[in-house]
C-alpha cells in the first residue's frame, strides 16, 4: 500500500482512537462525505461527521483492530 495512504490509514486510526472530535479537521475537507457502511446515507460535512464519530465510539480505550488493504488507487484517490 503506498505510503500517502498507510500514512492516512494510521491518522484515521489515532482520530479514533483519540477523544474529542478536532483531529478530523486533519483527515477531512469540510466538505467531506462520509458513510459508516457501503449501503448507509452518506454523512455531509465534518459537523455530522464529528456528531456520528462521538455517539459510535466507546472513547480512547475501545478494544478494536483496524485493518486494511489498498484495492485501487488512481493519483490521490485510493
Amino acid at each position: 500500500m503506498s505510503e500517502r495512504f498507510t500514512s492516512w490509514i494510521a491518522a484515521y486510526e489515532r482520530a479514533w482512537r483519540t477523544a474529542g472530535a478536532e483531529s478530523l479537521r486533519e483527515l477531512f475537507a469540510a466538505g467531506a462525505t462520509y458513510r459508516a457502511a457501503p449501503f448507509h446515507e452518506p454523512l455531509r460535512g465534518l459537523e455530522q461527521i464529528a456528531a456520528f464519530w462521538q455517539a459510535e465510539r466507546e472513547g480512547p480505550g475501545e478494544e478494536f483492530t483496524l485493518r486494511a488493504e489498498l484495492v485501487a488507487a488512481d493519483g490521490a484517490t485510493g
